[in-house]
């Protein structure tokens, strides 16, 4: 469905007693935060994955870092919302052992636990042991006790479902569950329980002793006069840099953060002497700013990259050696007043070289037919490339241009096609086409607006928006290449997938029957139904029509599904569904 929707379950599995985890990347984990939040206020034990990756919104999906620190630890609203457990592994190894510590973390302490995975380990697969015993921990039920905590003590779990009145909700309660969240008393109370209770992790966990060794790692820090801090997939480059430093006489370890959230005093103490702490981070700088509560910020000197680049040994290693000898020719009161950031320097470089670079040619300045811009490597035999080649020859036919259409795109395959278009191209967040196209349809009714996008995207994830956008008419020209599953994931069922194929998932479902759905049901005045093959004069029809207008393009994934549903993709099957269905008055 959505990755709103896989947060809710998940929250809802954990309200049943079940462990309960979902997995996620960059602009999914944003959406999740409404919920997460849900999660906290409910004390529910859960676990979240997130695999980072590089900017804000779509990013570089397949590019690794370390970017999401900051919303991880700090992206819900209101007082509280930071109650998480945040834990980076550096490993494949630790990919699991760190998922099963996450488990009993989040039980232990009822609290969402995050896995802020870099990009690095998420596309790794390597062989690993495991453990023959593996120590699992269970959240503590009591009968007679009450379902929430008070004080920052952690309760008894009352699971839903048994006939115990259990109330979960995201207004603020009290103990008990009642709902009182116009009671001041209880609201203050209620708050800082949660805030209370984030500030007693640390402690309770250096109390048992086998969890500080799984959750800070030290490596050659016993006579260090240097220290880096490192966390994720850089930690194996900083003990590379250390062991080679240490070879030229210079006396530096390594911390390795594997909690990056909570963090506490006790943790940071011993190294408080340390003459400079260099702190290595695949990102613009987001731990670093929490480590300034620990250490006097001259002595932090921060080492990041945000390129999609890793962070390599001898790039580490270069800038230790420098902050070694400056640090040699300087004194402390030197540093203080005149010591410039290397990642404010980086920063600014990087800045002045991209206002010089990234200058906004207009190629299009006068009014064209839309043409390609650029041929996408579809999967070979792939209908996409075969609908593009269409469209554009139609669009040319009827006299849409790059002054008078824009086009929408989504995530997936399908949402591909509308960006290798010379045209004016929007391509929205997962699922939130239509959003983009109403709002681009009240505020300039004279342009043409087209959304192409696939199944999953347009169906499933943005099904929500494809029902108010129906109801409510917009004159928007939607056409829904229909793979008939989620080819750029692996090939599984979506909402469009027959009953009767074979996915990469044994999951069985209902299709959502769109000609139903939108013509029968909400009475849209444009329905068609077409393969690939045969779909000019209907793409053309579709594209005249005045109103809200839906075209299902079969184009089914030829990787995934035409290879498991032979029979289903025949040519002449398709042609069979060929149809449109057309009324004058939408509102009849």
């Amino acid at each position: 469905e959505d990755e709103i929707a896989a947060m809710g379950m998940t929250n809802a599995a954990s309200a049943c007693g079940i462990k309960s985890m979902t997995a996620t990347s960059g602009p999914g984990f944003s959406l999740k935060q409404e919920e997460i939040g849900w999660t906290i206020n409910n004390e529910l034990p859960v676990v979240i994955i997130n695999a980072q990756r590089i900017g804000p919104s779509t990013g570089q999906p397949t590019k690794p870092a370390s970017a999401d620190i900051n919303c991880t630890i700090n992206g819900r609203h209101g007082d509280g919302g930071n109650c998480v457990i945040v834990l980076s592994p550096t490993s494949v190894n630790e990919c699991f052992t760190l998922t099963v510590e996450a488990f009993n973390l989040s039980e232990k302490f009822r609290t969402p636990v995050i896995i802020a995975l870099d990009g690095f380990l998420s596309h790794l697969s390597q062989n690993i042991n495991l453990p023959e015993e593996i120590a699992i921990f269970d959240r503590i039920y009591k009968e007679k006790e009450a379902p929430f905590g008070l004080n920052g003590n952690i309760a008894s779990f009352v699971p839903i479902g048994y006939g115990k009145g259990v109330s979960y909700g995201g207004l603020i309660h009290d103990e008990c569950g009642n709902r009182v969240s116009f009671d001041a008393e209880i609201a203050e109370k209620a708050i800082s329980h949660i805030i209370q209770k984030q500030k007693n992790f640390i402690p309770a966990i250096l109390r048992e002793t086998d969890k500080w060794l799984n959750l800070w790692e030290e490596y050659a820090t016993d006579d260090c006069e240097y220290l880096i801090i490192a966390y994720g997939a850089t930690a194996k480059a900083a003990q590379e840099s250390i062991m080679n430093l240490r070879r030229q006489g210079i006396k530096i370890g390594c911390l390795t953060l594997k909690m990056l959230w909570p963090l506490d005093d006790m943790i940071f103490e011993k190294f408080r002497y340390a003459q400079k702490i260099i702190v290595a981070e695949l990102n613009t700088g987001q731990l670093i700013k929490y480590l300034y509560e620990y250490f006097p910020k001259p002595l932090i000197s921060p080492f990041n990259k945000w390129n999609g680049e890793p962070i390599k040994t001898g790039e580490l290693e270069n800038l230790c050696k420098n902050v070694v000898q400056e640090q040699k020719c300087r004194n402390l009161a030197e540093i203080s007043s005149s010591i410039i950031s290397w990642q404010e320097e980086s920063l600014k470089i990087k800045t002045e070289s991209s206002i010089k670079a990234v200058i906004f040619k207009n190629e299009v300045s006068e009014e064209s037919p839309i043409e390609l811009k650029k041929r996408y490597p579809f999967c070979p035999g792939c209908g996409h490339q075969s609908f593009s080649s269409i469209f554009l020859k139609v669009a040319k036919d009827i006299g849409l241009t790059n002054k008078n259409t824009v086009i929408i795109a989504g995530i997936g395959c399908g949402g591909i096609v509308g960006t290798t278009f010379k045209a004016d191209v929007i391509k929205t967040s997962h699922g939130r086409t239509l959003n983009y196209a109403r709002a681009i349809k009240i505020l300039r009714p004279d342009l043409n607006v087209i959304v192409i996008s696939g199944d999953g995207d347009l169906v499933n994830i943005g099904g929500n928006h494809l029902l108010h956008t129906a109801r409510e008419k917009f004159d928007i020209k939607i056409f829904c290449l229909n793979n008939q599953n989620y080819g750029m994931t692996g090939g599984q069922p979506s909402g469009t997938t027959p009953d009767s194929a074979i996915t990469s998932v044994n999951f069985s479902q209902t299709p959502v029957n769109l000609k139903s759905f939108l013509y029968d049901g909400l009475k849209v005045g444009f329905f068609a139904t077409t393969p690939v093959l045969g779909a000019e004069e209907i793409i053309k029809k579709a594209l005249l029509h005045k109103g809200f207008t839906f075209v299902e393009i079969l184009s089914s994934c030829i990787t995934y599904f035409a290879k498991k549903n032979p029979e289903l993709v025949k040519p002449e099957n398709l042609k069979k569904l060929q149809r449109v269905w057309e009324r004058e008055n939408e509102n009849n």
